[in-house]
C-alpha cells in the first residue's frame, strides 16, 4: 500500500460568545489530487446548556464523516476528528454546526493522502494544567498519529507534546481558551508509542 502522506495545513480560532454555527473562511486545503482526506479536528468549551456535540463540518460545502474520535469534559469542553475525501479545490469555507451554542471555538486542519481507515484510538481528559495526560497506541506499518488539544482558560495553559509527536501549532483563541495540535508518522512495522501533554 502507498504510505500515508499527511501535512497539517492551518489552524483557526472564533472568539464569537453564544454561537452554534462557526464558519472559517478561506482555509487552506493543500494540494488538489484524487482521494485526498481532509481532517478536521474541533473543539469548543463554555456556553450554553444542550447537548455537547457536533451535528456537521462542512469543507466548500462538502460533508465530511465523525470518525467517532471524541472527548468531553467539564465547562462542554469538547473535541472531535471530522474526515472526509475532498479531491479538488487549495481553499475553502469550513462550518462547524455544533448541537448547542458554545463561548469559544476551534479548529486544525490536515489533508491526507494513502489513508485507509481512521481508528479511535481512545482519549484522555484532565482536571488541571498540572496533570500529565497520557496515552499508549499501537500504529501499524506507516500508520498515523494526530492529537489534538483544546483548553480552558487559555492564557495560562501551554501544550507541550511529547515525545513522540511532533507540534503543528499551539494559539491562544481568547481569554477563556487555547489550543494546539500536534502529528506524527510512522515506518516501522509496529510502533508502540506513548504520548503526553
Amino acid at each position: 500500500a502507498a504510505p500515508i502522506v499527511c501535512n497539517f495545513l492551518q489552524s483557526a480560532g472564533d472568539a464569537t460568545a453564544g454561537a452554534a454555527v462557526r464558519t472559517y473562511s478561506g482555509v487552506k486545503l493543500g494540494t488538489a489530487s484524487a482521494g485526498r482526506y481532509i481532517i478536521v479536528a474541533a473543539g469548543t468549551t463554555g456556553g450554553g446548556g444542550g447537548t455537547d456535540d457536533i451535528n456537521s463540518i462542512t469543507v466548500g460545502g462538502t460533508a465530511l464523516t465523525n470518525t467517532t474520535v471524541t472527548a468531553l469534559h467539564t465547562d462542554h469542553t469538547l473535541i472531535e476528528f471530522w474526515a472526509g475525501i475532498i479531491d479538488s479545490g487549495t481553499s475553502a469555507d469550513i462550518v462547524v454546526t455544533y448541537a448547542r451554542s458554545a463561548n469559544i471555538g476551534g479548529i486544525a486542519v490536515w489533508e491526507a493522502t494513502g489513508l485507509g481507515s481512521i481508528l479511535d484510538s481512545g482519549s484522555a481528559n484532565v482536571t488541571n494544567s498540572t496533570n500529565l495526560m497520557t496515552d499508549t497506541i499501537n500504529v501499524a506499518a506507516g500508520g498515523l498519529v494526530l492529537g489534538y488539544s483544546f483548553h480552558a482558560d487559555g492564557n495560562t495553559i501551554t501544550t507541550t507534546w511529547e515525545p513522540t509527536l511532533t507540534e503543528d501549532f499551539q494559539a491562544n483563541i481568547n481569554v477563556g481558551g487555547d489550543h494546539s495540535s500536534a502529528t506524527a508518522t510512522f515506518t516501522a512495522s509496529v510502533v508502540t508509542g506513548s504520548s503526553g501533554i
